[in-house]
């Protein structure tokens, strides 16, 4: 329903400016004719209508009709399908989130946790941390000798400095990235010693490479045992040519080197993998990025044993908040499908109504607005309440078009107990003005965006600019411009 009494003045802004100047003009003469002709000529004539502003309270409001509502109301049902085994709870009882009200045949689902866990345990058990542990010892082992049969093929110096060289350059790397991240002096200067160690372990290669030639002709030249010392010698042999001695050397190809590389590279991977496995099996945390055969068997066995456990939590049907049962739509031994809503629980910690008002009240009726609530059963007890939303668009009801909001009551405690469903009346305070400068409607003129009233001055009518509030079909508040007891005109009428 509309605002109370109150009504929308219209008038054209030109016709309020000209019936300001005539009244300005004729409204003080109007008022010395009428006192110096006789009381017959002013009779026949017109008579001026005067009010006195007045201290009082304009309160407007929106009146509707609403219903008690839960703020918070949920329907939901099992996650998994089957045979209803246990139903812990009825309508009305008050129950707290996450409660168990209902359960499902959950055989099947247990045996499958049971059998997933323990394939988890088997893999983390001491019998398996043993065998881990083993593995990298042979890890290790291989490591050792991968890396003597390669470094016999490319002599131990050049291994010995080809390995510090990729030491130094991943050095280099890391304190590179560290200065781009925080530039500092110390970050540079580390910057400057890793570049310094890269290139000393060039110098060194590069010296060890050189001499890779004399270490080839050490250990890879034909040798000869002697039978009665057991040493063994080199195999000279003489150019009948030039006379000169020389001896056969089998160099180690590039495809056994690289043989013999890839088995290195292989034994030292296989250690990192063992040694990430018993970290993993141990609790420990795993590196990132890491990634095995036997990791994928234990990610996956955990994965199983998390997925049997969703199983086995979905035949419980908990309740998502905390409130009263509603609905129940099953029974012990029921068979029921999941995702499908059985039940319901409402919520009612905050009380509220669901509330509807005549759709010319749309700009009366704003979050925040208080209002008071007068239920049908309690008609002697007024709750107060305060507008929390207001949908953005009409609701249809009965091929009606009518707005809709909720309102939150104040200062409910445990001993309000109504049902959902009450029936009340609500009235919205759309404003609000207390010990205010009141005068009647009539008097007020708007031109434009202002308000003017003729006020009476030592026996003329004085046109004044006033401030104006809140202002129903009765009424106006004035803010500023006039005050208790100014007399005012409301207009001027014929008489008979």
């Amino acid at each position: 329903m509309p605002l109370k009494n109150r009504i929308s003045l219209s008038r054209k802004s030109a016709s309020v400016i000209l019936t300001l100047i005539l009244l300005a003009v004729f409204g003080g003469g109007l008022y010395l004719r009428g006192r110096s002709q006789p009381a017959q000529a002013t009779a026949a004539e017109s008579e001026l209508q005067t009010a006195v502003a007045r201290e009082g309270d304009l309160v407007l409001y929106a009146s509707g009709s609403g219903t008690l509502i839960a703020l918070s109301e949920t329907s939901f049902g099992f996650k998994a399908s089957g045979q209803v085994t246990q139903l812990n709870v009825k309508v009305g009882d008050v129950v707290e989130a996450e409660q168990v009200l209902a359960e499902l045949d959950n055989a099947s689902a247990a045996l499958a946790l049971q059998r997933a866990q323990r394939s988890l345990n088997e893999m983390t058990s001491p019998a398996a941390i043993a065998t881990a542990q083993d593995a990298i010892a042979t890890a290790e082992y291989n490591v050792a000798t991968t890396r003597e049969d390669l470094q016999y093929l490319v002599s131990p110096a050049v291994q010995i400095w080809t390995e510090r060289l990729q030491e130094a350059e991943q050095a280099l790397t890391e304190a590179q990235a560290e200065a781009a991240a925080n530039p500092s002096q110390e970050a540079s200067q580390k910057v400057q010693n890793a570049q310094d160690a890269v290139t000393l372990a060039q110098a060194y290669l590069e010296d060890a490479e050189k001499n890779y030639a004399t270490y080839l002709k050490d250990n890879f030249s034909e040798m000869r045992t002697d039978p009665r010392s057991g040493n063994s010698r080199i195999i000279y042999y003489r150019d009948e040519e030039t006379g000169r001695r020389y001896t056969e050397i089998h160099a180690p190809t590039e495809t056994k080197i690289g043989i013999a590389q890839a088995s290195y590279d292989l034994a030292k991977a296989t250690l990192e993998e063992a040694q990430t496995y018993l970290t993993a099996i141990s609790g420990g945390e795993i590196p990132e990025g890491a990634k095995s055969a036997s990791l994928t068997l234990l990610e996956n066995a955990k994965a199983s044993v998390e997925s049997a456990q969703l199983e086995l939590a979905n035949t419980h049907l908990l309740a998502p908040i905390s409130g009263i049962v509603m609905s129940i739509d099953f029974r012990a031994g029921d068979n029921v499908n999941g995702n499908t809503a059985v039940m319901t629980i409402a919520n009612r910690d905050q009380a509220a109504l669901e509330i509807f008002l005549d759709e010319s009240d749309w700009d009366n009726v704003k979050v925040g607005y208080e209002t008071q609530v007068v239920f049908d059963i309690l008609p002697d007890s007024a709750f107060n309440g305060k507008v929390i939303r207001v949908d953005p668009a009409l609701y249809a009801e009965n091929n009606t078009s009518v707005v809709r909001a909720v309102v939150s009551l104040k200062e409910v405690d445990a001993s309000f107990n109504l049902p959902l469903g009450s029936t009340a009346s609500v009235e919205v305070i759309g404003g609000r003005a207390e010990n205010a400068v009141l005068i009647p409607i009539e008097a007020l003129h708007k031109a434009g965006e202002q308000y003017a009233v003729f006020v009476m001055e030592n026996g003329q009518l004085r046109l004044r600019i006033v401030e104006v509030g809140i202002q129903n079909s009765l009424y106006a508040e004035i803010i500023s411009g006039l005050e208790v007891g100014d007399v005012v005109s409301t207009g001027i009428i014929e008489t008979k």
